[in-house]
């Protein structure tokens, strides 16, 4: 229900059942499509540490936001703990195609927003879904990923113009 209490809701990944919430904002009209922006969370994290704040700031401001789990984290379904990058890149784009099935959001109009190792997710989702308009890597830097990340931001500066924006930011140096 807009602007109530967060719905939740399944949708498939590689055969799994992954949860997420999806967070409406008050105002959402019957018949009306919003932008929506899918939070990802950081490593060996599940969406309700951070996210949820992340997501009703967003609904607040006229978004819709659906927090989820990775496989194997939080209430989604699949082997516990298992940190793969690029499994977590498919939960993510996942989670776009379903967001493409729910009443009131645009298509055309989403965005991905991932914390901490999620800050990589979601580079890496940016720079191959291109469904993708928009993306925030808040505090993405993780050693293990570091080189991945900044080819990652540079193929996100190519793709969308963004030249000097988007790059090593002076905290990484």
């Amino acid at each position: 229900e807009a602007g109530g209490t967060p719905r939740r809701v399944t949708f498939p990944s590689d055969r799994l059942h992954l949860i997420g919430y999806l967070h409406l904002p008050p105002d959402l009209a019957p018949g009306e499509r919003r932008s929506a922006v899918v939070c990802c969370h950081g490593f060996g994290a599940s969406q309700d540490r951070v996210l949820p704040d992340v997501a009703v700031h967003l609904a607040q401001r006229g978004h819709v936001a659906l927090t989820i789990d990775y496989r194997g984290f939080g209430s989604s379904e699949g082997e516990r703990g298992r940190q793969r990058p690029l499994e977590q890149a498919q939960d993510s784009f996942d989670a776009i195609t379903y967001l493409t099935t729910v009443e009131g959001i645009d298509p055309d109009r989403i965005g991905i927003y991932g914390t901490s190792f999620g800050g990589a997710v979601v580079l890496h989702a940016a720079a191959l879904d291109e469904r993708v308009r928009a993306v925030v890597a808040n505090a993405s830097r993780t050693s293990a990923l570091e080189r991945e990340v900044e080819e990652l931001r540079a193929e996100v500066g190519r793709r969308y113009q963004l030249g000097n924006i988007v790059g090593r930011s002076a905290a990484m140096q």
